[in-house]
């Protein structure tokens, strides 16, 4: 009998232990998460998974989205709600062809600026491109990512590249940005 009250309390207790974390990642961070994006009307939530170690976002953008102005405080205000768990962040941007080729084309020297850690190259190439289409665009570097977003339009594509990886991924996590005039 003594036997059964203790695994029966033990059962209790976890019970109420994982039902406390359960409310609270889904009030609390999730929540507070939401709160956040929901006060940028130019982002969307696509989808947002937490567990224990890592936060997943899927943010939809809109064409007033800045890197500079958006993002890198909305990725500040996330993480100060979730703590020393992982951020990804996967932007959701609507490119056309024009901007899809554009980026083709800057993609090399933009990996090679990378590689060779030439980001005035990076900047230089970007702007030189950009503005012979007659794109907005935005370019920015921090320690561990550089920006790139060019803008045709009602269309846009947003590239957040890391620093540290050889074939970098085109759409990671990141910072803020330089502003073109």
């Amino acid at each position: 009998m003594r036997f059964q009250t203790i695994i029966v309390s033990l059962l209790v207790t976890l019970l109420l232990l994982f039902t406390g974390f359960y409310v609270y990642q889904s009030i609390y961070i999730k929540g507070a998460i939401e709160d956040e994006i929901v006060a940028k009307p130019q982002l969307t939530i696509g989808k947002l998974e937490i567990d224990r170690q890592e936060v997943r976002l899927d943010l939809k953008i809109g064409k007033d989205f800045s890197i500079n102005s958006d993002y890198y405080p909305l990725r500040q205000a996330i993480q100060s709600h979730i703590g020393k768990r992982e951020l990804s962040i996967q932007l959701v941007d609507q490119p056309n062809e024009v901007l899809t080729n554009l980026w083709n084309e800057l993609n090399f020297t933009v990996r090679e600026g990378i590689e060779q850690r030439r980001y005035t190259k990076v900047l230089d190439t970007v702007k030189e491109m950009a503005k012979k289409r007659k794109i907005s665009y935005q370019v920015h570097l921090d320690e561990h990512y550089l920006y790139v977003g060019l803008q045709d339009g009602e269309n846009f594509l947003v590239r957040v590249i890391p620093l540290q990886v050889k074939v970098a991924s085109l759409n990671k996590t990141g910072g803020e940005v330089k502003d073109n005039e």
